[in-house]
């Protein structure tokens, strides 16, 4: 009897083991359903050798870092030999709206929305004003005399920080940030306020900026962003940008080029320059027709007059666009605002790496010839052999030139995080002149 209660004991053991082993296989089946509902693909990291899967998390951009990821784009230049529509630049960030302002782009056009009021009156309907990220005071010192100020408030247009620009000194002490305009600055270096951004700014060379002041140790130390034309600035500020248009145009340039009965102008105000480029005309002439106009030849209304642009289209296939001095990155309007306007092939010569601002077959570099006269054969070539000479024409069909792009809302984007680009620059001078500029190569 006792042998048969043993035996009973041990099977319903058995059968409550059973369904104890199965309740707990369910209860874990359950708890993997129900997690697979809130996990994605897991993704496995291996850390410490130890396999984990972890769930799949889709990041999320705050609104600010969307707002201002054009910041922390340094090196934005994206070229490539495939085809003229592969080259993209950024050299400037863009626009923080998205827009491209100046109302300088072909493709953009001003829409004014109107609609009628309760007296039958037309009304402009203005779009809601977005609430701005913060308010930053910049003082200008030493303004420069070429309407900087207005160029500077034209650049905050649609910027999304509330951002007053003034050449009053007298708000030195509660500004933000102060600007100082390098170029013949001879004043005395201001009381700063703590927390306060110093800017050095200059567009000329330091061959002609006459900015000596800032030699003196006093300035040591104290500048803490620049904003120039050279690429390694903190705000960079170039003469000009290309922009990719959004509507490619279906310009035939085949009949103007047939027009064209001239060969090479050149239009300067400065006769005698450090960069010896009168010299290199000189012995260019002996080679391919030269026009000279301008201070130092024949008369054409100002440098950048209609009348003068208007006769590089009409009369001209190629234009000398030669810098006066051979400084680091230093290509200006004699570049640009011949190319915004004119249909004509610049030929160029500076210190400069022209593929960062140009796109492909938009530009001759006098510097990929060893001789002028191999220059001059070159330039003959073109001007009789129409398809080539077609080619330097085509990429005006797909991008657009923007002059002086000005980069006053990207001082304002950086002045709410100054200690993100904190930087101080012990000595400016000498970042501004020291191995920046060189002596011309014999020219033969």
């Amino acid at each position: 009897m006792g042998r048969y209660w043993v035996l009973e004991v041990r099977q319903c053991n058995r059968k409550f083991l059973r369904r104890r082993t199965v309740l707990w296989i369910l209860l874990a089946l359950t708890l993997l359903t129900l997690i697979s509902f809130h996990v994605d693909v897991p993704i496995r990291v291996y850390k410490s050798g130890i396999a984990q899967n972890l769930p799949r998390v889709t990041p999320v951009t705050p609104r600010w870092e969307r707002l201002r990821q054009f910041l922390d784009n340094v090196d934005v230049y994206k070229i490539t030999n495939e085809d003229p529509l592969a080259w993209t630049l950024s050299v400037l960030p863009p626009h923080p709206s998205g827009k491209i302002i100046n109302n300088i782009n072909p493709n953009v056009q001003p829409v004014t929305r109107m609609a009628t009021g309760q007296n039958g009156d037309k009304v402009v309907l203005k779009s809601p004003t977005k609430p701005k990220l913060g308010r930053k005071r910049i003082v200008v010192v030493n303004n420069p005399g070429w309407d900087w100020i207005r160029m500077g408030d034209v650049g905050l247009t649609d910027c999304p920080v509330e951002c007053t620009l003034t050449a009053d000194t007298s708000q030195i002490q509660t500004a933000d940030a102060i600007i100082f305009y390098a170029v013949g600055y001879f004043r005395t270096i201001p009381v700063r306020t703590h927390g306060q951004v110093w800017i050095f700014l200059s567009l000329e060379s330091p061959s002609y900026s006459l900015s000596q002041a800032f030699e003196k140790p006093e300035w040591h130390g104290q500048i803490n962003w620049t904003m120039t034309y050279r690429s390694d600035s903190d705000i960079f500020y170039p003469y000009g940008r290309v922009n990719r248009r959004g509507d490619f145009l279906t310009t035939d340039y085949t009949s103007l080029a047939e027009k064209k009965n001239k060969k090479v102008a050149w239009i300067v105000s400065h006769c005698a320059t450090d960069s010896k480029r009168e010299d290199y005309v000189r012995l260019l002439k002996q080679h391919i027709g030269v026009d000279t106009f301008g201070m130092c030849g024949l008369p054409c209304g100002n440098e950048g007059s209609f009348e003068c642009l208007q006769m590089l289209t009409n009369d001209y296939k190629f234009y000398l666009s030669f810098e006066n001095t051979l400084c680091l990155d230093y290509v200006t309007e004699k570049l640009f605002r011949k190319i915004m306007v004119a249909d004509v092939v610049p030929v160029v010569r500076g210190f400069v790496n022209y593929t960062k601002y140009m796109p492909p077959k938009s530009f001759i570099n006098a510097d990929d010839f060893s001789t002028v006269a191999e220059l001059g054969k070159y330039l003959n070539y073109l001007d009789k052999n129409m398809t080539a000479y077609l080619e330097y024409l085509e990429w005006r069909k797909y991008y657009f030139v923007v002059e002086k792009p000005n980069p006053t809302c990207e001082v304002c984007m950086k002045l709410l995080e100054p200690e993100k680009y904190r930087n101080v620059y012990e000595d400016v001078f000498s970042w501004w002149t020291k191995g920046m500029c060189h002596s011309p190569k014999p020219i033969e």
